[in-house]
């Protein structure tokens, strides 16, 4: 990667330390970031929202309960 400026080292091993959940969740579609970028509508506008609602209240219901029982 060009470094413009100042140098950026990324903490890959710090990083490798970290224990936290990751989801990734995200449109489907052609040319991401392009002039000619298109998504599928209904996914992006319905399942996706869908998706991060759930997990998100998911994980929220599982670190109350976490909490309580702690």
């Amino acid at each position: 990667m060009p470094a413009w400026g100042t140098k950026y080292e990324h903490p890959t091993e710090a990083v490798r330390t970290i224990d936290v959940p990751v989801v990734n969740i995200g449109t489907v579609g052609y040319d991401g970031h392009k002039v000619t970028e298109r998504v599928d509508m209904d996914y992006t506008f319905r399942v996706v929202p869908e998706m991060v609602y759930g997990t998100v209240k998911k994980f929220w219901d599982r670190t109350i309960e976490i909490r309580y029982v702690l």
